[in-house]
């Protein structure tokens, strides 16, 4: 586990929840909650006790996107108002969103997190094309619908965008959640992200300052992190404005290889740093 440089001491408690859940196991499906889940009694401190009380109830919301694909996502809002931390929790491929609900709930319940979880084009409730009569079919896309994936994570962006205007969240501490195969589409996202300049004085991206990939693999399909992984932003990690954690199963063997691979292409040029590994999780 590289050292973490310079991280926000909330994003930072995040990461501790993501290791929690690294060693608990697979994740269940769940449905989206209508209530608060409830909590054992106890006398909380106050910021906790806010985090807890008066829950926003999970909706099902509906996103267009620029290419004018219909994206259906859950949507579990917070009551921290500007505090909010603002997560883009990412399906696998061929997964729907809501094997992702019971990570949701606890960040939102636990953290005080404002989470969107989407289901990816052509995947779940997200098949039906503006204009276009047939639905989509993720079996047949090819490098460029696979490209146009990033669109998606843009079009949750737009959404917290909205709400961070709104006073709901801040966007400025915007986390991204990606999981095994489509981690190099969300990893391209982040690229893009932070590659926005600044349009009058006003801030139009650089918004997402944690990156997680859960079991990542390398390539799928058309899609490749090898190029990607050389990008400063990934190079420079937390000193560069965003931090990276990487989670496996320590009992999976090839998860362990495709993540310990990554790791090393990013803590090599870095190797002057002080570094102690974790077999489950790890922040570069």
């Amino acid at each position: 586990m590289n050292t973490v440089l310079t991280v926000r001491p909330v994003l930072l408690a995040l990461a501790v929840v993501f290791v929690g859940f690294a060693l608990a196991g697979p994740l269940e499906a769940q449905t989206p909650p209508t209530t608060p889940p409830t909590t054992p009694p106890t006398t909380p401190a106050p910021a906790a006790a806010k985090k807890k009380m008066d829950l926003p109830p999970a909706e099902e919301v509906t996103m267009e996107t620029k290419d004018k694909v219909l994206l259906r996502a859950t949507w579990l809002g917070s009551n921290l108002e500007k505090e909010a931390v603002p997560v883009i929790l990412l399906p696998s491929w061929g997964t729907p969103r809501k094997e992702l609900f019971n990570l949701a709930a606890v960040l939102q319940r636990d953290h005080g997190c404002a989470v969107i979880v989407p289901d990816w084009r052509g995947h779940g409730d997200s098949s039906i094309v503006v204009g276009v009569e047939k639905p989509l079919d993720p079996n047949r896309f090819e490098k460029l619908e696979m490209a146009s994936m990033v669109e998606d994570i843009e079009t949750c962006k737009r959404f917290l965008r909205d709400k961070n205007d709104a006073g709901e969240l801040n966007l400025d501490m915007l986390v991204v959640i990606a999981n095994h195969d489509l981690v190099s589409i969300a990893a391209a996202w982040c690229i893009s992200d932070w590659n926005w300049p600044l349009l009058g004085g006003k801030k139009q991206g650089q918004f997402v300052k944690m990156f997680v990939m859960i079991s990542p693999i390398r390539k799928f399909k058309s899609t490749s992190l090898a190029d990607l992984l050389k990008a400063p932003l990934l190079l420079g990690g937390a000193a560069g404005g965003m931090t990276t954690v990487i989670m496996h199963g320590s009992q999976d063997g090839a998860s362990s290889r495709e993540a310990q691979a990554i790791e090393t292409v990013l803590v090599k040029p870095r190797a002057a740093d002080k570094v102690a590994r974790s077999p489950d999780a790890s922040h570069v």
